[in-house]
């Protein structure tokens, strides 16, 4: 019976960290393309970002210090993919922690939408981050769950961490 138990957990921890998995993948991939996107569409976004000269990004150029930019925040989601995939205990904290904190950002933006802070960016642009730091939030609740049931990244944890058989000596 306990082994049935234990099978039954391993095997809920293991469509747990599929789904986790899946989910988080899909969101780094959606920030991919929604960076992409900004950057084609809206590269000012990325110049006041840097607090460079807004001349240019008026002209819809793309100065060299925004183009790095853009490289390395599309390298570091690339990463973040890969160590997903590959079950990176870094990556899983530091995603927990990211996704979790990210609440802050609907206050902030609600008050910058009321004009309480100053705005750099457009509504539009608030409202869209305010939108994504919803959908990290939960999956940052999502991890925090997967994580004290299953352990990190929802692999199944060893007897003595779920405390059943911890050792008297």
């Amino acid at each position: 019976m306990a082994s049935e138990l234990k099978a039954a957990d391993t095997t809920a921890c293991l469509r747990t960290q599929r789904a986790l998995q899946r989910f988080i993948v899909a969101f780094f991939g959606s920030m991919f393309v929604v960076l992409v996107v900004l950057y084609l569409a809206a590269p000012a976004i990325y110049v006041q970002a840097l607090k460079l000269d807004t001349v240019t990004a008026s002209s819809g150029s793309h100065p060299l210090a925004s183009n790095i930019f853009f490289v390395a925040i599309l390298a570091f989601v690339v990463t973040l993919s890969l160590g997903t995939i590959r079950r990176w205990r870094w990556v899983f904290w530091l995603a927990l922690i990211a996704f979790l904190a990210s609440i802050l950002e609907i206050p902030a933006g609600i008050l910058q939408l009321l004009d309480v802070i100053p705005i750099d960016q457009p509504a539009w642009y608030v409202i869209l981050r305010m939108a994504i730091s919803l959908v990290e939030f939960a999956l940052g609740i999502w991890m925090l769950r997967a994580w004290r049931t299953c352990g990190v990244w929802a692999g199944a944890r060893s007897q003595s961490v779920q405390g059943e058989d911890f050792p008297t000596s």
